[in-house]
């Protein structure tokens, strides 16, 4: 069911918020202001209001003090004219506010009308909305059932006349004879909706290569030493080959593929697999592509390895990517040297709906980090000119002496401007440590993630977080090294403008634009690692939906925060909370967890900010979330009902700050997966402890930068929380660089 709103553009919340209630009634809300006071007439056509009125099951007027204005009063009762009286009186509802003093057309008089007393509280009318709504697609069937029998209405026997058909005979004639037609699409739409669709998954094939001999396929285990192939597809089930525990979402591709054809002509999406051995460090990772079509079949991607004989199992990583963004990640395991059939395990599934998956723009790098079956770290780097993997032994000290620094840098003074001594400090040292990490990374892609502006980092396990946001991309500075000159401007202008050449002059200055966080977008995924004696891999849903929506942060707000964040500093968490109201059109504050519920539930807020304090439970040995004095919330007891109302669309984002006296032993890092599975858009989350009295203000300028951000139209949150970084560093908060976020960067925000 389709409905068209028109409204003010001054009563784009109330509408907003009115249309998300419809969409999860199944409404369909076209929402088109027929004033725009900016763009004038040309903006929005008579011809296309006509359209979105004649194209919609219900239409929706909501009038506000100045919604007719002198010149769309004439264009808009031109176009009521030209439509069919009883069709507008059947589609037709009037939304009128008590306090308004519009001057209801002649034609609109004696309409459905829902009375509020005040606009901004629209949604609280959404009942008696939808009362109406359906009583005007009753009226529109019985009314349909008329046209079949009478033939055209006013506005469609203008269209048949147009072609050439001028006597009313004719126009019946093509009237019965268009909603045959119409009926015999409706009838195939229904059909093809009540078929099943495939269920596609990806699958793997192993076979033996013996000398001189064709390949054979292997039923059951591998033989040490021997060579095999690996044969890797997205296919039906198919006898001889082992299908993934969970399928490949390709019911949700689009129809339109894109102009991807391979040299037999197959069109559909051409897909990248990267294949490594998890056990075996040396053993190069291998890519290929596959070509995926609308049905059946992909082609295959062929890799080679051989049985190891000090194993009682092998067991390999398949990574599946469209344009450098990962998509799916899956475990590949049989048993080597004695009975027993493959298996396949869906580790990772980033994406359920794929439908925008074309729009989306692509990654230059992907990253993905993990442990091997000997626990080591290491990390996979992906890019469309190679695909290799590295351990990272030392990374993991690299990336606990950046928390050092960080921490230690919390328990001084406050900083209130951008050239204090402090700040240098501060960088110097992040910036040696982020120069050792970014070599021992730039060894598997140098060149590509050297240039690359759009990076994605899977994490597969909880231990396998590097914060590459401090990699520094620049020669270490030298000890007495200074701020460059032009930092400051760089900050606010988003671009480095030094005159330095790349070299040794880079050792010169401490330029905060050389960190990764501060110059370029980094989506971050964080997989949830099950618990249990035969649990494998990572299990990750980062579904946002079959629709990804703006996120409007500031529309309505949540606040909570520990009383530790006053501890030394009193007030401070008052003041977060009001300036949260300053930036806010409606905000609230919890003292509790079940007041968080209770205000989730009554006033699904977009934003949810908390600035807590963890620890971990004596009893149950699981990290805690605590707000208030002694409030705690096990990650393991994180639902739904703590981010959103249960089965609701809404999507919120999540800023999750932590507080300490000490550096915490539980990071928040493990509330992330849990966070995101339970329907958070994006968790903002820091990755060392921060005092209270430094996550006040930091927070505060945060939310200031991220509303001033969030007003450019069309921005990315990966954009926006890449200026924001930038922007309260140069306010003098260089805790700001401590934040990490996780979730799609490609969410429109504002």
């Amino acid at each position: 069911m389709k409905v068209f709103i028109g409204f003010n553009p001054k009563e784009r919340p109330s509408v907003s918020t009115l249309c998300r209630s419809l969409r999860s009634e199944g409404i369909t809300c076209m929402p088109i202001h027929p004033l725009v006071p900016r763009a004038g007439i040309g903006r929005l056509s008579a011809k296309k209001i006509e359209l979105a009125i004649t194209r919609s099951d219900a239409v929706v007027l909501v009038l506000s003090p100045d919604f007719f204005r002198k010149e769309w009063e004439k264009i808009l009762k031109a176009r009521l004219k030209d439509l069919d009286p009883e069709d507008l009186r059947n589609k037709l509802l009037i939304i009128e506010s008590r306090e308004s003093s519009v001057r209801v057309p002649r034609e609109l008089e004696g309409l459905p009308t829902v009375k509020v007393k005040d606009l901004d509280k629209l949604d609280q009318k959404r009942q008696a909305i939808l009362k109406e709504i359906a009583m005007i697609v009753q009226k529109a069937e019985v009314a349909d059932e008329k046209k079949k029998r009478s033939g055209f209405s006013r506005v469609e026997r203008r269209a048949a006349q147009r072609q050439g058909i001028r006597k009313v005979k004719a126009v019946r004639r093509f009237g019965t004879e268009f909603y045959r037609e119409r009926d015999k699409l409706k009838g195939r739409q229904k059909a093809l909706m009540s078929e099943p669709p495939e269920r596609r998954a990806l699958q793997c094939r192993v076979y033996r290569q013996e000398p001189g001999e064709s390949l054979v396929m292997a039923r059951s285990g591998l033989q040490p030493n021997e060579s095999y192939n690996l044969a890797v597809r997205i296919g039906l089930p198919s006898p001889g080959f082992t299908d993934a525990d969970t399928p490949f979402p390709v019911e949700t591709l689009e129809q339109k593929y894109p102009k991807e054809v391979l040299d037999q002509g197959l069109p559909g999406w051409r897909l990248r697999v990267v294949f490594y051995e998890t056990f075996n460090e040396k053993a190069p990772a291998q890519a290929a592509q596959i070509q995926l079509p609308e049905s059946g079949d992909s082609t295959s991607a062929v890799f080679s390895f051989s049985a190891p004989a000090d194993r009682e199992r092998f067991q390999a990583r398949l990574v599946i990517l469209y344009k450098n963004r990962i998509l799916q990640t899956g475990l590949y395991a049989v048993p080597v040297g004695r009975e027993g059939g493959p298996t396949l395990k869906i580790e990772s599934l980033l994406d359920r709906h794929l439908k925008d998956l074309d729009r989306k723009p692509g990654f230059d790098a992907a990253l993905v980090f993990n442990h091997g079956d000997d626990g080591k770290p290491g990390v996979l780097g992906i890019s469309e000119a190679q695909s290799v993997r590295l351990p990272l032994e030392t990374l993991q000290e690299a990336a606990d002496k950046i928390c050092e620094i960080l921490t230690e840098f919390t328990t001084q003074p406050d900083i209130r401007r951008w050239n204090d001594v402090r700040i240098k400090d501060m960088l110097y040292a992040l910036a040696h440590q982020g120069n050792s990490m970014a070599d021992a990374v730039g060894a598997i892609l140098p060149e590509c993630l050297r240039r690359a502006a759009r990076i994605q980092v899977l994490e597969t396990r909880s231990e396998s977080f590097v914060p590459i946001e401090f990699f520094y991309g620049r020669q270490a500075p030298d000890r007495d090294a200074p701020l460059c000159p032009r930092a400051l401007k760089g900050l606010l202008r988003g671009a480095c403008r030094c005159d330095l050449k790349e070299g040794p002059q880079e050792r010169t200055v401490i330029c905060p634009l050389g960190f990764w966080g501060l110059n370029r977008v980094i989506e971050r995924h964080r997989a949830e690692t099950p618990v249990g004696p035969d649990a494998q891999g990572c299990f990750l849903n980062t579904d946002s939906g079959e629709s990804r929506e703006s996120l409007k942060p500031f529309f309505k707000t949540l606040f909570a925060a520990s009383d530790k964040v006053d501890t030394e500093k009193p007030g401070t968490s008052r003041a977060v909370f009001e300036e949260l109201q300053k930036l806010s059109q409606e905000s609230f504050q919890a003292k509790d967890w079940n007041e968080w519920q209770a205000l989730i539930l009554e006033h699904k807020p977009a934003l949810l900010v908390l600035i807590a304090h963890t620890q971990e439970d004596p009893q149950a040995k699981i990290p805690v979330l605590e707000i208030g004095r002694d409030q705690f919330l096990p990650s393991s007891g994180i639902e739904e009902s703590y981010l959103r109302p249960p089965g609701t669309a809404a999507e919120p984002l999540v800023l999750l700050i932590g507080c300490s006296t000490a550096r915490s032993e539980i990071s928040f890092q493990s509330f992330i997966p849990r966070l995101k599975r339970k329907g958070a858009s994006v968790v903002l989350a820091t990755v060392a402890a921060i005092l209270g009295r430094q996550a006040g203000p930091m927070t505060r300028e945060f939310l200031v930068q991220l509303k001033k951000a969030s007003r450019r139209p069309g921005a990315k949150f990966g954009d926006v929380l890449l200026r924001v970084r930038r922007r309260v560093l140069a306010k003098g908060r260089p805790l700001a660089l401590a934040l990490a976020a996780f979730g799609d960067a490609d969410y429109l925000i504002g």
